[in-house]
């Protein structure tokens, strides 16, 4: 089972959790060529900022996806990536 990880910052990692937002979004650049390219992956993990025993949430990972256009939470990025998120199935900080 192969997991990708994401560092967050807080404002997003609280919206993913509350379940208000169910895709993340990066811009299609070569950094996340690299890692979304041609790769499958079975779950997501997210940290919640770059802090010592950062909260952490992992879901299943429903889909990755090119899409061109605008991005709807990157009002500057016009080619990105979607990753459409499954359910929540860890919590890290029990």
């Amino acid at each position: 089972m192969s997991n990708l990880s994401v560092i967050l910052t807080y404002h997003w990692f609280d919206e993913i959790k509350s379940g208000r937002k169910t895709h993340e979004y990066r811009e299609r650049s070569i950094y996340w060529a690299n890692r979304l390219e041609g790769k499958h992956y079975d779950t997501i993990t997210f940290q919640r900022g770059y802090v010592k025993n950062a909260e952490k949430m992992a879901f299943e990972v429903k889909s990755i996806a090119k899409k061109d256009g605008r991005c709807p939470h990157l009002p500057d990025v016009w080619d990105y990536w979607d990753i459409e998120l499954g359910k929540r199935i860890d919590n890290f900080n029990k």
